[in-house]
């Protein structure tokens, strides 16, 4: 390469120009003789293939007869037709049966008998057809032919295209010198005047016109390159006195801006200039220590420093890149550089300059900022599908009502489960109660209301919890209590609660299938607004915290990142629903607390819930009779019939006098006449016309003390909350068993 780079424009010329010619004449001259071979050859293998179709047809008899004589007299006519070197008859059992001389071919393969084949070997073309007349095969002939006159033919080809080469080669060989001349000539002169000018600075020397082609041009371009010289030169003293003022005016730019100015030199990346900012910035106490210092390690990591000079002397800069780096008293900060790669004309790097910005306070504040929005749409998401899974349930839960509802009348007339009409009640019913069961939990997630809030004592709720759920429990898991003695009560449903707590213990029972120590452990906490700042949906003020932590398998991120969504689980589907952490997170968002979950991989989990307390006492625990008979009258309001056909029937059974509304004001309009005849309203919270509590408004306008008592499997946005402060006596939560309805219709009228 370096002795080509050193040859004359003249040489070079025609060695491009032959060298191109070369190329082209031998990628032609190959393609040509390659399709003649392909051709010629394909010619061959028609022409034995038409004979040996023909042969072919008049060894039919024969092969029927089997008369091998008769065969071997068709072969050894073809010994007549020149190229034909032998032919092999072959039945259809693939043996042998006649050829044109005594010697045999080389065993073909079986693949190939009894098919059409061609191919080339040596200096022969082996062409086999199989023997057909009318779907009928006879055997296969296979002809082999000499190939001594296509190789001649394919040499006569190379010859004349090889010669047609060298003819055109010297052709292009003479046009070459001819061509090189007319351009080499011009140039040569060019640089003979330009070393004539850089010799003597003489920039009166012209070249004077030449041809109008390109080359002139080049002259006439030249010689006002000349004429301008000199004012080039005035213009550039000038320009440099205005550099020297820009240059002042650029340091005081610099010396004042908050953000970090550099420039380094190129592989050492040693600083050569800094402004007050950078070394302010890096800790240093004057320039020249910084000067002295180790660039690489200003670099948290040093191979940072190599990554942006890879990168610098490819792309010549590079922007808003994140580096994080170490300041001379060790500290780390994080910052965005921006650098340029600065060039000389050669394209030689001279330095690089650079701006660097910390961003420390500003990726801490994005970052607070993601996590706020990655909680919000995380709230949004499962408030959407809080709202669908709690309208579905409100939907089944009626449905439920009635089926439990009789499948409990028919359980208590035919309480014998050997009869197959008590066995049926009983499987319903047990049935029933599953579904039931399920709704629940697609009602705590839905967070449709609290139905029953009371203060309750959470030391007393887990330990009731742990007693049933640890039945469960190997014994090669040990639980650790760890309970504040005067922990303040909260205000939540006890079995909402309950079933917070049962899904979190069997949770953890899961994750320590070889075993382990299960911790559960109360305290009363503060918190105030800086420690609430992880949790967007809290208000400052006392909680209880409730902590669940196992030592078992843990959790990856990503599971962790989806764990109470609905219907996700890592248990399979013969092990869990995947409702059980949905539930236990609308639950506690129902009664606007929070939720919290660590975990890695083999390290175990921990689960915390925040409560806010409550400003009562803890109610204490009641024992009420399974089933409470009575003698009063009671309205049931309830837009489906079937939920009102099983209340009255279930009303009637423990000895009650019902009257039915199918909405709120049908309800509304019977109290105007019935008020004084009936004693408590069960009223459903959804119905059309007019809703469960618009209708309780308008009976409390006829009768202030009017004891109503709510029934719905399913309360939107909370209002089932809402319904219970404006005056509603009880709530009974669909679908109802009669022992349920029983005590609370018998807490009702004795209040």
């Amino acid at each position: 390469m370096t002795a080509i780079r050193d040859l004359s424009i003249r040489n070079k010329l025609i060695i491009i120009i032959l060298s191109v010619t070369l190329f082209s004449l031998g990628l032609a001259s190959t393609v040509i003789i390659y399709f003649d071979i392909q051709s010629l050859r394909k010619d061959k293998i028609n022409e034995a293939t038409i004979t040996a179709r023909l042969v072919g047809n008049y060894c039919i008899v024969p092969l029927t007869f089997e008369d091998s004589d008769a065969i071997k007299q068709v072969l050894q006519s073809l010994l007549e037709i020149p190229y034909i070197d032998n032919c092999f008859v072959y039945d259809t059992d693939d043996s042998l049966v006649s050829s044109c001389n005594d010697y045999s071919v080389d065993e073909l393969p079986d693949s190939t008998l009894g098919s059409e084949f061609s191919y080339f070997e040596e200096s022969f073309l082996y062409v086999g057809l199989p023997i057909e007349y009318r779907d009928m095969e006879f055997g296969t002939i296979v002809i082999r032919a000499s190939t001594e006159d296509l190789d001649s033919a394919i040499n006569s080809r190379i010859l004349t295209v090889s010669l047609v080469v060298l003819g055109v080669i010297f052709v292009t060989y003479l046009l070459a010198v001819k061509l090189q001349g007319l351009i080499s000539r011009p140039i040569l002169n060019l640089a003979e005047v330009t070393r004539k000018i850089g010799e003597h600075e003489d920039y009166s020397i012209r070249l004077g016109e030449q041809s109008k082609d390109e080359i002139g041009d080049l002259y006439k371009s030249f010689d006002n390159m000349l004429g301008q010289i000199y004012e080039r030169d005035t213009a550039r003293t000038r320009a440099q006195d205005l550099l020297k003022e820009s240059e002042a005016k650029y340091r005081t730019i610099t010396e004042n801006i908050q953000v970090g100015i550099f420039r380094s030199e190129g592989l050492n990346g040693k600083i050569i200039e800094a402004n007050s900012a950078f070394i302010e910035m890096f800790g240093f106490d004057s320039r020249e220590e910084l000067l002295r210092s180790d660039p690489f390690k200003l670099y948290f990591n040093s191979d940072d420093r190599l990554d942006i000079y890879n990168y610098l002397i490819v792309n010549d800069s590079i922007r808003d890149r994140i580096v994080k780096y170490i300041r001379r008293d060790g500290t780390l900060f994080s910052a965005s550089i921006t650098v340029f790669t600065v060039r000389d004309e050669s394209g030689n790097i001279l330095h690089f300059d650079g701006m660097v910005e910390n961003i420390t306070d500003k990726i801490a504040a994005e970052n607070e900022k993601k996590k706020l929005q990655s909680q919000i749409v995380h709230m949004q998401k499962m408030e959407s599908i809080g709202r669908l899974a709690g309208g579905i349930a409100h939907d089944f839960n009626n449905i439920l009502t009635s089926v439990m509802g009789y499948a409990e009348l028919l359980s208590l007339q035919y309480p014998d489960t050997n009869t197959q009409v008590g066995q049926a009640a009983n499987i319903i019913l047990k049935g029933t109660v599953k579904a039931a069961d399920l709704t629940k939990q697609l009602l705590g997630f839905a967070r449709g209301g609290k139905y029953n809030p009371v203060p309750l004592d959470l030391n007393y709720s887990l330990k009731e919890t742990m007693e049933v759920s640890g039945k469960i429990f190997e014994k090669n898991i040990t639980v650790v209590y760890n309970l504040e003695s005067n922990l303040r009560a909260v205000e939540a449903d006890e079995n909402q609660i309950n079933q917070v707590f049962t899904n979190l213990i069997i949770n953890a029972k899961d994750a320590m299938p070889n075993g382990g120590t299960l911790r559960i452990s109360t305290e009363n906490i503060i918190l105030d607004r800086m420690m609430i700042s992880d949790f967007a949906d809290l208000k400052p003020g006392p909680y209880v915290k409730v902590s669940v932590e196992d030592t078992g398998i843990g959790m990856s991120e990503m599971i962790r990142e989806q764990i109470f969504e609905p219907f996700f689980t890592t248990k399979g589907s013969a092990k869990g629903t995947g409702l059980g952490l949905a539930t236990v997170y609308g639950i506690v968002k129902n009664h606007n607390g929070h939720v919290t979950v660590y975990s890695e991989p083999e390290k175990g989990t921990l689960f915390s819930v925040y409560l806010p307390v409550s400003d009562r006492e803890a109610a204490q625990q009641e024992t009420v009779p399974e089933v409470v008979r009575g003698n009063a009258t009671v309205m049931v309001v309830d837009d489906e019939l079937l939920v009102r056909q099983i209340s009255q029937d279930m009303l009637t059974k423990l000895g009650y006098t019902v009257i039915l509304a199918e909405n709120g004001r049908h309800a509304v309009d019977i109290y105007r006449r019935e008020m004084h005849n009936i004693d408590v309203v069960l009223l459903d919270m959804i119905m059309p016309e007019m809703a469960g509590k618009e209708a309780n408004k308008e009976l409390r306008k006829l009768n202030k003390n009017v004891k109503v008592i709510l029934s719905s499997g399913y309360s939107q946005d909370g209002k089932a909350a809402g319904i219970l402060q404006e005056g509603v006596t009880e709530f009974i939560q669909k679908p109802f068993r009669i022992d349920i309805l029983s005590k609370t219709i018998a807490r009702v009228l004795e209040s």
